[in-house]
């Protein structure tokens, strides 16, 4: 248990720091660091190999995923009393073995939106290949919000035009830091900004495992309502 706590501890940590991070790093390269990787590393000169000095999210998922396996094979029986630590046991392996699905499937692009004009192109983020979208999206306003006397950004945002005729689909949708545009199949992150805000740089993901957090959440909060139930029906039958 003192372990699983403490590993959960140190999750919320580096999202914390990723979030944080976000500003200065991207969403993509904040998540790959914080998130994706195994160990957070330090290179002391460049060229040297890189020395990892603390937990990143692969490693801590890891520890946590084989925690929560043993716990539950070696504490839980196999009885209908149990079935709702079962399900949250099961739930909590499904959110944390998501996040390395999600690592190996998961395409990441970015977008290059001008003022004005409609793009329907995405750059591989790790090629210089690119892949052609069924629908635009047009660039019709971009803000940014700075920390005072700075020139670091806190904030920023980009009013897109959604357009695809096929479907007939047009609309407007703002896109911000922390709430991404999902459609298609794909998710629009913003990322960052060139030339005084003229130009939106948008990170594009597409992540066939994104439903999987969704029905590990349900399998938690399921297998923790059954649970306390049960324990309320024992508790008004003593």
């Amino acid at each position: 248990m003192e372990v699983a706590l403490a590993a959960m501890l140190w999750l919320m940590v580096l999202v914390a720091l990723c979030t944080v991070a976000q500003v200065w790093l991207g969403n993509y390269e904040s998540v790959r660091i914080f998130i994706d990787s195994a160990f957070l590393s330090f290179r002391p000169i460049a060229g040297w190999p890189a020395i990892p000095i603390l937990p990143a999210g692969g490693a801590t998922g890891a520890v946590l995923i084989l925690n929560l396996t043993a716990a539950m094979f070696v504490r839980l029986s196999l009885t209908w009393r149990k079935l709702g630590l079962w399900l949250t046991h099961v739930g909590l392996i499904l959110l944390l073995g998501g996040q390395f699905v999600t690592g190996a499937l998961q395409s990441e692009s970015r977008m290059i939106l001008p003022q004005g004009e409609s793009v329907s192109e995405m750059e591989s983020a790790h090629s210089s290949s690119f892949r052609k979208l069924p629908f635009s999206l047009t660039l019709k306003r971009f803000t940014s919000d700075y920390y005072p006397y700075t020139n670091i950004p806190r904030a920023f945002s980009s009013l897109v035009e959604l357009d695809n005729p096929l479907r007939h689909v047009h609309r407007q949708v703002l896109i911000s830091m922390n709430h991404p545009l999902r459609y298609g199949g794909f998710a629009f992150y913003q990322a960052s900004f060139v030339q005084g805000g003229k130009s939106s740089i948008l990170e594009v993901t597409r992540n066939p495992g994104w439903l999987l957090p969704y029905a590990a959440c349900l399998m938690i909060g399921s297998g923790l309502l059954l649970h306390f139930l049960g324990k309320l029906r024992r508790g008004a039958h003593v």
